[in-house]
């Protein structure tokens, strides 16, 4: 007999678990000491690669190193426009 519909969820895998692979990761990078920001530090600092690549690395570590910042909308009273006196 199918379940009815509405009936919420019981039992199975909780939502945003991990799979066994997934929740042993970080444990063998830190059995291997592997640190990736190292990493990628010390490919940045090899002049021997092109720029560009780089460039691209960089830009992939310093999202890591400084958060994003989300764009915020300022409204007045009643969602109206802002009005600056001064």
């Amino acid at each position: 007999m199918p379940r009815p519909k509405g009936l919420p969820k019981t039992g199975g895998r909780q939502k945003g678990s991990r799979n066994k692979h997934l929740r042993a990761a970080p444990e063998m990078f830190e059995q291997l000491s592997f640190n990736s920001l190292e990493v990628a530090i010390s490919l940045i600092n090899n002049e021997s690669l092109d720029m560009q690549y780089r460039v691209g690395l960089l830009k992939g570590v310093m999202k890591y190193q400084f958060p994003q910042l989300r764009s915020v909308e300022q409204t007045g009273e009643d969602g109206h426009q802002v009005v600056l006196q001064g």
